[in-house]
């Protein structure tokens, strides 16, 4: 054979073994080896502004974010998609201990009148189908929170499937009552006011009484668009007032006393009406005058829409109000 000859011969297999090369680092016919099915990577994306997703297998998580803190909990919630033809379970979450104690898959169990959280032993994520962990339903619950959670940041948690195994997630912090990517500003706002409300619950025309001792009442009206929900209680500065609490006017005869009561009902698809001789929110010992004229912020709390804050107009006693802007 001659040397052009052999120089051609080792063309040709330098030419096949770059194209075998190529072919590996593409992934060739990966899908199956000796382990069985293969398990793609935590891999992440964002949809929109503020919706980072996370893959694997045939899992995928989407919209996932979590609630700033007011208190020493905090939820998750997203919705988990599941491409396969096998149905899948989510049996656990975790997040760095020095966010929080311990972390819990919870569902919001309503009975009659009251709702109550309580641990399950994971969510069923079905074949072809998709799970959705929203406010009122199932979540991820942390609890014993070891510093603020505040909005704006992000949290890293790690969601632990039966198949799927571990998904590492970021979830977009957003206030109480809040929905990541989106904004809307005026009047009554869930949280904090960065977000648009998740929940069903509108508040206006607050107004609170001007202080001629150490009491003052706030009314509004309240509209719900959805199912039923419930106020039962109300948070002001301590500044301000040093209780709160949620009151009704009931009258006997010719005489009229408040008393307070365990919460207000706000039937679906309709209206409480917050009013003098009627119920209202009751500040008692107030610590200082509440002026016609200033702007009180006082937080709501409902059993499934959560914490509202609003502002209501301090008018004289004996005066309505507007709404605050």
């Amino acid at each position: 054979m001659t040397r052009f000859s052999h120089l051609r011969l080792l063309a040709a297999a330098l030419a096949a073994l770059g194209a075998m090369t190529a072919f590996a680092a593409c992934g060739g016919d990966d899908d199956e080896d000796d382990g069985g099915e293969v398990t793609q990577p935590a891999a992440t994306a964002t949809k929109g502004a503020a919706s980072p997703a996370a893959v694997a297998g045939n899992i995928s998580i989407e919209n996932p974010f979590a609630r700033a803190t007011t208190n020493d909990v905090s939820a998750i919630f997203m919705t988990i998609k599941n491409s396969g033809s096998t149905a899948d379970r989510l049996v656990n979450a975790k997040v760095d201990s020095s966010v929080a104690g311990v972390v819990e898959v919870h569902e919001t169990v309503t009975q009659g009148a009251t709702s109550k959280m309580q641990k399950v032993a994971g969510i069923d994520i079905p074949a072809n189908s998709s799970a959705e962990l929203k406010s009122g339903g199932y979540h991820i619950m942390l609890m014993n929170v070891k510093r603020e959670i505040k909005e704006g940041e992000t949290l890293d948690v790690t969601v632990v499937f039966e198949k799927a195994g571990e998904v590492k997630v970021k979830a977009p912090v957003v206030a109480v009552g809040g929905m990541p990517g989106m904004n809307m500003g005026g009047g009554a706002t869930p949280g904090s006011g960065g977000g648009m409300a998740m929940t069903t619950i509108a508040v206006k025309d607050a107004f609170a009484r001007a202080t001629t001792n150490d009491v003052a009442g706030v009314f509004m009206t309240i509209t719900n668009s959805g199912a039923a929900d419930r106020l039962i209680a109300a948070k002001i500065d301590s500044a301000i007032a040093g209780v709160v609490e949620v009151h009704e006017t009931v009258t006997q005869g010719s005489t009229s006393k408040m008393q307070k009561v365990e919460g207000i009902d706000i039937p679906a698809n309709g209206t409480a009406e917050l009013k003098p001789g009627g119920y209202h929110v009751m500040l008692l010992n107030v610590k200082r005058e509440i002026k016609a004229g200033e702007t009180l912020e006082l937080t709501l709390v409902f059993q499934k829409a959560g914490e509202i804050k609003v502002k209501a107009n301090v008018v004289e006693m004996g005066a309505s109000g507007g709404m605050a802007r």
